[in-house]
């Protein structure tokens, strides 16, 4: 019985530290390390987290982005949802794609929401 609830209390505890992690920042990558190597996280899937400093609506497209901004570095972020209020804390993890990069410099870079939390 005494097993049981170690076990119990082991597994409680990773599923609260697991869901947790995102409420933490860890495991976030810094905007500005997506902004300096585009070309090293094209394709790849990142948590990023920022203030919404701008949002933009083309409603005959069905295009929506919003731009976040930490410590300095914006990051435009494309999504299917709704869009998240100016001055508001997200946290975003989706796919970084670009454009087109040339000579180390993203054209187009973006990032595709998966998911806002």
């Amino acid at each position: 019985m005494k097993r049981i609830y170690v076990f119990l209390i082991v597994a409680l505890g990773a599923a609260l530290g697991g869901a947790g992690c995102d409420m933490l920042g860890i495991g976030f990558t810094p905007i500005s390390e997506i902004a300096a190597s585009p070309a090293r996280f094209d394709g790849q899937e990142v948590k990023v987290s920022g203030v919404v400093a701008s949002v933009t609506k083309i409603p005959f497209v069905e295009m929506k982005a919003y731009v976040i901004s930490e410590d300095g570095a914006e990051l435009t972020v494309t999504t299917l949802g709704t869009l998240p209020a100016i001055d508001e804390k997200v946290s975003v993890q989706g796919k970084v794609e670009s454009a087109a990069i040339v000579g180390g410099r993203s054209i187009g870079l973006r990032l595709i929401e998966a998911r806002r939390f």
